[in-house]
């Protein structure tokens, strides 16, 4: 979920019967480590795409219903507009450490709001 949050998608529509969920980096690392933590959860191997138009870029997906129901499961509904939250409730210390360790590694960033005195 944090490489999904990161430089990642997920789509789960069930109006439009559209399932899908996806990580893109040019980095081979990242996407090997991805593709480990999907085979580990889930026991399937992902597709890869070379972007044409990017040097290096992998676009890593799969359709899967069953796959993006459970990953909706656990992700905050307000991350169809683009506002991603750690789902701590349902992340031990170890968890919620490796979750901020793959969100952080891709474009993920912390955002702080101030307030005026």
């Amino acid at each position: 979920m944090g490489f999904i949050n990161s430089d990642g998608s997920l789509i789960y529509n069930t109006k439009t019967y559209t399932y899908r969920f996806d990580f893109n980096s040019s980095s081979d690392e990242l996407i090997g480590k991805f593709d480990e933590f999907i085979n580990e959860v889930y026991g399937i191997l992902m597709y890869k795409y070379l972007k044409k138009d990017r040097d290096h870029f992998i676009s890593t997906q799969k359709c899967s219903k069953d796959i993006c129901q459970d990953l909706n499961e656990y992700t905050s509904k307000a991350s169809a507009k683009g506002k991603w939250n750690v789902p701590f409730e349902y992340l031990d210390k170890e968890s919620a450490t490796l979750f901020l360790k793959c969100f952080m590694s891709g474009d993920g960033g912390l955002g702080i709001k101030f307030r005026s005195l």
